[in-house]
């Protein structure tokens, strides 16, 4: 799906947001409560998907408004400016359609890739979700000012002395990192350069946090929108992966449930790609995050240097 999560700024969450966080956000309008029930949304085309619980979701309707019905509100009354009121001013725009929200809304989402639809009572509305959702769009307008290749060049250079600092400085597994870590950091500022983009920044930086044990250390950069994510599911059983549809409620190809290849790699090739970028943990946490980062095929075939193909199983 065409989303980029952002994960709000910590030491260990290393993002370009750490240079382009700087701007305030505009004035508040005293009419209206700046407040959102999500802390992350996307588009693609007119379609919101949004972050709950770490999870996305289709946003089909917000205290039984249709989104379509927002959107089409929005265009009308905002023009040019419809997704940024609809993003950042959710609580006005529902307020001049006359559904004022309340503290707490409903929310109707659908699972991503045509799954399930449910309904989410009672999800708070809250001052926070909404600057997270404010920083989320003005770190992508300020990072296309950063896209020419001296300034990036110096913009990278800057991620990495910050990382440097808040590693050596504020890491609370800092002793516990393999060796090589700020060696790597070293190699990786000698490699920047107007040819290195920043998606290819972002990755390498997320090699460089597998190399400690802090399964909660994330990077979030700039990064195409993922074209291409796998239409079904897969979970290990015993020694193999068996895939099923992303409803769960039947198997992939009940003749033959195991997936033994994905664009004719075997899962375990795939496993011991995506795993270099997965902090040193339990095996089974490595698994769960094996499975989930393949889930998002096209950002694992990135990782791997592979190009698109197709999908195959077998029993």
């Amino acid at each position: 799906m065409p989303w980029t999560p952002w994960i709000p700024w910590t030491p260990l969450a290393l993002a370009v947001s750490i240079l382009l966080s700087q701007a305030s956000p505009a004035v508040a309008s005293p009419r209206y409560e700046k407040l959102a029930p999500y802390p992350a949304l996307e588009w693609k085309d007119e379609v919101p998907f949004v972050r709950l619980d770490g999870e996305w979701y289709e946003l089909r309707a917000i205290d039984s408004v249709e989104t379509s019905r927002i959107v089409g509100f929005a265009r009308q009354r905002y023009a040019g400016l419809w997704q940024k009121r609809f993003v950042e001013d959710l609580v006005e725009v529902l307020s001049e359609m006359g559904h004022p929200p309340g503290r707490r809304v409903d929310l109707e989402v659908a699972e991503v890739d045509g799954g399930a639809v449910r309904t989410l009572h009672g999800v708070r509305m809250t001052a926070a979700k909404r600057r997270s959702l404010w920083e989320q769009r003005n770190d992508a307008e300020m990072r296309a000012a950063v896209d020419e290749g001296p300034l990036r060049v110096t913009a990278m250079n800057a991620v990495l002395e910050r990382l440097e600092t808040a590693l050596d400085e504020r890491w609370a597994y800092r002793f516990l990192a393999d060796d090589g870590l700020f060696e790597a950091i070293e190699a990786l500022r000698r490699r920047t350069g107007p040819g290195l983009t920043w998606e290819q920044f972002t990755l390498e930086i997320e090699t460089l946090l597998a190399l400690g044990v802090d399964g909660h250390a994330s990077v979030s950069g700039p990064r195409e929108p993922s074209s291409a994510f796998l239409p079904f599911l897969l979970e290990r059983v015993g020694e193999g992966h068996v895939g099923f549809l992303p409803n769960r409620r039947s198997l992939l190809d009940p003749a033959r449930p195991y997936v033994a290849s994905i664009d004719g790699l075997p899962i375990a090739r795939w496993w011991s790609g995506l795993a270099t970028r997965i902090a040193r943990g339990s095996p089974q946490f490595v698994g769960y995050e094996c499975l989930r980062r393949l889930r998002d095929i096209e950002r694992a075939r990135q990782v791997l240097g592979r190009r698109r193909a197709t999908t195959s199983t077998s029993s």
